[in-house]
C-alpha cells in the first residue's frame, strides 16, 4: 500500500531534523525563529505507467533565514544549498531515499527560487528545494 501524503510530509519533515540549528515546522508561522523549513506537497502525477503505476509527487522544502546581515544570510542559504555538508538540504533527504521504508525512492532535483519573504513587519529570505518521490 502506498504511503499517505501526510506521511510522506512527516517522513520528509523527520529528514531536515538531522540538519544542526534548523528547525522544521508544519506551516509558515505567524512569526519565525530562523532558520526554518516547511515541507508542502506540490503535485501528484498519477499514470505515468501502464495500469495506474508510477505515481509521482512533487515536494517543496522552503527554508527561511534571518536577513538582519546580508552576508550572513548568504552564507546560510550556501551551506543550505550545498551538494554535501552537515547543512545541505540535498544530503540529508537524500541520505535514506526511502524515507524510512515508506517509499521506493526520491531525489532532491534542485534548488533555487531564492526571494524575499515578509511576515509580519520582518523581512526574512527563502530558499526552495524540489524533491520528486516515487511512493
Amino acid at each position: 500500500m502506498t504511503a499517505k501524503i501526510s506521511e510522506i510530509s512527516e517522513a520528509l519533515a523527520n529528514s531536515l531534523t538531522l540538519i544542526p540549528g534548523l528547525r522544521v515546522v508544519q506551516y509558515v508561522p505567524d512569526q519565525l525563529n530562523p532558520p526554518v523549513a516547511y515541507v508542502a506537497i506540490e503535485s501528484v502525477t498519477y499514470h505515468r505507467a501502464f495500469g495506474g503505476g508510477d505515481a509521482t509527487h512533487e515536494y517543496t522544502v522552503t527554508v527561511i533565514v534571518g536577513r538582519a546581515n546580508e552576508r550572513t544570510a548568504q552564507g546560510q542559504l550556501d551551506d543550505f544549498l550545498s551538494y554535501d555538508g552537515a547543512r545541505s538540504v540535498r544530503a540529508a533527504v537524500e541520505l535514506d531515499k526511502t524515507l524510512g521504508g515508506i517509499v521506493q525512492t526520491l531525489i532532491v532535483s534542485g534548488g533555487g527560487n531564492i526571494s524575499p519573504v515578509s511576515i509580519g513587519d520582518n523581512v526574512y529570505i527563502s530558499v526552495e528545494f524540489n524533491i520528486s518521490i516515487h511512493p
